[in-house]
């Protein structure tokens, strides 16, 4: 086939210069599908060569695509050339802009989304999938629009599952869900359930995280996809090593080996590793755990968080475990070092900021589509980084050496619960509170109420005085809070400038009264910073709980409370009762 393309491309030099482009992005093109990139990037910049010199604009299109593919793929091998690709996918973009190609668009973004992914640009990652969904939403082909918004939505949940925002990155899995379910792809069917259950067990939900491996599972197995099935059975050792059932997880982690090994892929060896080693510190075989932490350090060539942190963290605590001190700073320090390169705050500052203002743009784009179709802004989930205060306990943890690991450990289920400006429990900590009271309700019949409040206008806050200005308010609440609640309660952060409280063993009637004399203790004090007066407000939304209902119901009810609340006016309670 190449043979006869070079004779057409001999032939053509005479037949006129779009006739000559034409066969060079048809070679090209070919050696492109042939693995014969470098080749295909010679052919293709002959093509636009002579497409800028005749003003063919057909040419200059296929030109600046067949260009941007070939580096994508030689950007695989190296990094560098990922600069190239995107530069010649987004001269692509303009052109299929000019032409509304709306397929082609949402395709473009999308590829320039993953370039920007692999060079570490979160920030301009997100941005590109969002206008690739934004585009692919408008496609007027079923089929198509169904595969676009299934690989953008994808992307995107894959890139907020990196970077921790466990919540929105199953949003959008569920939405890629959606869309292979229409097209009844069962590959990638399983590769969005098999993440959602990742999601579920980061989140804690393990039953149904199980619940929907097994499933992906069983997708894997009817697709006849051998990769996704070894990392299914992997992934339930993992649910069930958290779970504590340690000899189920041995069994799934030994199966899944066995077939990476049958088939040879290589590269789930060091997640299978991690895995065992983690098995085997759970069960105290403290030499075993190191053996297969190191195996999966060694075969690592991914670039992938969720194997990476916690790796180094198990590292660490296996050589503490050892009395390895010297191994275990190592360790720990590039746990540390991996967290700050990553994930600063003025990274999630960023993101924050871009999520904020594209899911609005993403609304007002529904609502045109929809006609009306009414959506709440999501929460904003602030994460926090292990700074150097860490580094120091863990010096004094090495100074102690037996005493250091209890002390470690304490130190790390501490901050994994708590928020780091407010000192009150995080979200992960509150639901795990919320499940006992639930459990009490069930054992004794004695009602609690779930209450969720906001600072009202905290917005002008933070444009009047700066983000530090806002934390002096957002720390001065939590101190309201902790003064005037019992000691049986819970409170905690729930996200950005909402707050999360459980008044255990009260009713309705007792929640409006406890809560009110917060609401008013809140509206008459000034916060100080730099010898400005901070005044606000809070509006609360409440739901007393009753048997029978899951929890995040009646935390959905508070939430539609606190809207109610916001949409009368502000600085006011409202109430949501469950349905008889």
């Amino acid at each position: 086939m190449l043979l006869l393309l070079s004779v057409s491309l001999i032939k053509a030099e005479g037949k006129g210069d779009r006739e000559k482009v034409n066969s060079l992005i048809k070679k090209a093109n070919l050696l492109r599908n042939s693995e014969r990139n470098e080749e295909a990037v010679k052919y293709a910049r002959k093509a636009l060569i002579i497409s800028r010199r005749s003003g063919y604009r057909d040419g200059l299109i296929k030109s600046f695509l067949a260009l941007g593919e070939a580096y994508y793929y030689l950007s695989i091998e190296d990094p560098s050339l990922r600069s190239q690709s995107i530069k010649y996918f987004r001269k692509y973009l303009e052109f299929v802009k000019q032409d509304k190609n709306l397929k082609e668009i949402s395709y473009t973004y999308n590829v320039i989304g993953i370039l920007y992914r692999r060079e570490g640009k979160y920030y301009e990652a997100l941005k590109s999938y969002y206008s690739s969904l934004e585009f692919a939403r408008r496609i007027k082909d079923s089929e198509t629009m169904y595969k676009r918004i299934s690989s953008a939505s994808y992307n995107i949940a894959y890139l907020f599952h990196n970077i921790g925002l466990y919540n929105r990155a199953l949003k959008y899995y569920k939405i890629s869900l959606i869309q292979e379910k229409k097209l009844k792809r069962k590959e990638e069917i399983a590769r969005a359930l098999g993440n959602i259950a990742l999601i579920h067990r980061k989140l804690g939900n393990y039953k149904v995280a199980l619940k929907d491996t097994k499933e992906a599972l069983k997708y894997a197995k009817e697709a006849g996809d051998f990769y996704q099935q070894t990392t299914f059975l992997n992934n339930i050792g993992y649910i069930y090593l958290t779970m504590k059932e340690f000899k189920k997880s041995l069994i799934y982690h030994r199966q899944a080996l066995r077939l990476a090994r049958g088939k040879n892929f290589e590269d789930m060896f060091p997640y299978i590793y991690s895995g065992l080693g983690e098995l085997y510190y759970k069960t105290h075989k403290y030499k075993k755990a190191r053996i297969y932490l190191l195996r999966a350090l060694e075969n690592d060539t991914h670039d992938d968080p969720d194997l990476e942190r916690p790796l180094y963290r198990s590292l660490a605590n296996t050589f503490i475990a050892l009395n390895d001190m010297k191994q275990a700073k190592k360790y720990f320090n590039e746990y540390r070092k991996y967290m700050e390169t990553r994930y600063s705050p003025q990274f999630f500052e960023k993101i924050e900021k871009l999520i904020t203002t594209l899911e609005n743009r993403e609304k007002q784009t529904e609502i045109q589509l929809l006609n009306s179709e009414k959506r709440r802004r999501e929460l904003v989930i602030k994460l926090f980084l292990l700074g150097s205060v860490v580094l120091i306990v863990l010096l004094l943890w090495i100074y102690f050496r037996y005493r250091a690991k209890q002390k470690m450990n304490r130190y790390l289920d501490k901050i994994s619960r708590h928020d780091p400006l407010t000192g009150l429990s995080n979200r992960r900590d509150v639901l795990e509170k919320l499940e006992v009271e639930k459990k009490r309700t069930q054992r004794t019949g004695r009602p609690f109420v779930v209450v969720l409040c906001d600072i009202d206008d905290f917005k002008e806050v933070n444009d009047t005085y700066g983000h530090r200005g806002g934390d002096v308010v957002l720390k001065g609440v939590a101190e309201i809070f902790k003064s005037n609640l019992r000691r049986e309660d819970i409170v905690g952060r729930w996200g950005g400038e909402e707050f999360i409280i459980v008044l255990c063993e009260t009713s309705l009637g007792g929640a409006k009264q406890a809560i009110e004399k917060i609401r008013a203790i809140v509206e008459k004090t000034p916060f100080i910073y730099k010898k400005h007066k901070i005044n606000i407000t809070l509006t609360f939304g409440m739901c007393e709980y009753r048997s029978g209902f899951s929890i995040e119901t009646c935390i959905n009810l508070a939430d539609e409370a606190l809207y109610q609340g916001k949409e009368s006016g502000k600085n006011r309670i409202e109430s949501i009762s469950l349905p008889s």
